[in-house]
């Protein structure tokens, strides 16, 4: 976790990011950063979560392989 905030009075933001290595035969190294908001009820519970990943799907799911794709 890099940091949270309340960005608004019903949102919480988080950014956060995701690395090491799997334990997998090929031992893939993995690597993404990425944001999770918290809509937030006025009673102050979590109505909705939402990721957002900074890198395409397809990029992270490269990294869980053991070869790279065209």
């Amino acid at each position: 976790m890099h940091d949270i905030s309340q960005t608004d009075e019903k949102v919480i933001t988080a950014n956060w990011r995701v690395s090491g290595t799997l334990r997998v035969p090929w031992k893939a190294d993995v690597f993404f950063n990425s944001s999770s908001s918290y809509l937030l009820t006025k009673d102050g519970l979590i109505s909705n979560h939402l990721d957002t990943w900074y890198r395409k799907p397809s990029e992270i799911l490269k990294q869980f392989l053991p070869c790279e794709l065209p």
